[in-house]
């Protein structure tokens, strides 16, 4: 059995075209001067993981919490994970 995937990058998908960085704002401006038109949904937005696949803020939470790169508070009712919760 393979070790569960972590996330490595922030990132925003349009189609089959993903940004990544450590911030979402600064993969998000990538991603304009490559020529996206805003507005950049948070539909677009979400992270990558170490397996190369990019998944939505809410699996991204699921993922961190998982495999232990974050920690919620206490009675946290949040299900979406942010870059700022990483790094």
């Amino acid at each position: 059995m393979g070790l569960s995937p972590r996330i490595v990058n922030s990132a925003v998908k349009r189609g089959d075209e993903i940004y990544t960085a450590i911030r979402h704002s600064k993969a998000i401006h990538m991603a304009a001067m490559g020529g996206w038109s805003p507005p950049i949904t948070s539909s677009e937005q979400g992270f990558v993981t170490d397996t190369g696949v990019f998944v939505d803020r809410q699996e991204a939470f699921r993922i961190a919490v998982e495999c232990g790169q974050f920690t919620p508070k206490p009675h946290s009712s949040r299900n979406t994970l942010f870059s700022e919760d990483l790094w």
